[in-house]
């Protein structure tokens, strides 16, 4: 991994931080070295690196930094390249290439003026209700961004994905307008 700034989620209290202008390379793909017989796939003894992990009730923001092929060879896991669990909320000007996930929030954030090229994987991951994604790059991922609940995408320019916008099911109340949605394979689902 990278940078952890975790809190307790609890009644301690929690850091608030800014994590700025810097660059981060994971380990990329690891060799798969651990057969597991059932239910049969190969993996590794690898934890998921995280580029930048900000979360258990800290609070603050992720800006300028760059982070790179942050995999992880294990079906059971995803490695993130800035991933926001319960905790910041702000992620603004970053560069994320080649992880497993992205950019991963499950909690409400301010996603602006990133840059996510996928290689294949999944951009932009909203597992909240009430984030703000706009003014994003995203492209080459298998879904550009992906949303669970009612977030408000606007802005984006979200090209050569394999799904530009993907929703969790019909029932999510995402607010969708003024993206630039262009050559992926599928625009909306």
């Amino acid at each position: 991994g990278g940078i952890g700034v975790n809190g307790d989620d609890g009644a301690l209290p929690d850091p608030d931080m800014i994590v700025e202008g810097n660059e981060i390379h994971g380990n990329g793909l690891e060799d798969a070295d651990v057969w597991v017989a059932d239910p049969g796939y190969w993996k590794s003894n690898w934890w998921a690196e995280n580029g930048i992990q900000i979360g258990w009730g800290a609070t603050g923001a992720v800006l300028d930094n760059e982070v790179y092929d942050c995999r992880c060879n294990n079906p059971k896991w995803g490695s993130s390249g800035i991933m926001n669990y319960n905790g910041v909320d702000e992620i603004i000007g970053n560069y994320v290439e080649n992880c497993d996930l992205n950019i991963y929030v499950n909690t409400v954030s301010e996603i602006r003026c990133n840059e996510v090229d996928g290689n294949g994987q999944w951009g932009i991951m909203d597992y909240s209700t009430g984030s703000t994604i706009e003014e994003n790059r995203v492209h080459d991922a298998y879904a550009g961004i992906y949303t669970l609940g009612a977030s408000t995408i606007r802005y984006n320019d979200i090209h050569d994905n394999d799904y530009g916008i993907l929703f969790n099911d019909a029932t999510c109340a995402a607010v969708v307008n003024y993206n630039t949605i262009a050559g992926n394979g599928y625009g909306l689902s």
